[in-house]
């Protein structure tokens, strides 16, 4: 029996969030970019040591955004069906 979430899982939204999910997903320069700029805007300068601290958190806070996003979406929608 598939799970809640599998069963409600937009794909087309899949295949745009796939590659932010995995922990240990490569990050696409744009993205890894767009976590330098965050890391900048916080006052981290890129030489010092904790900026490639800060881009992985920054990663690691979008793809938690990301699930929660997708969690909520299944739950949704397994609530509809309920009714």
């Amino acid at each position: 029996m598939k799970s809640i979430f599998l069963r409600s899982i937009k794909w087309p939204a899949v295949a745009l969030l796939a590659p932010m999910l995995g922990g240990c997903a490569a990050l696409t320069e744009s993205d890894a970019e767009y976590y330098r700029k965050q890391c900048i805007s916080l006052g981290i300068a890129p030489d010092s040591p904790n900026f490639e601290n800060c881009v992985l958190q920054q990663q690691r806070l979008e793809e938690e955004r990301v699930q929660h996003y997708m969690d909520r979406e299944a739950l949704e929608k397994h609530d509809k069906r309920k009714k």
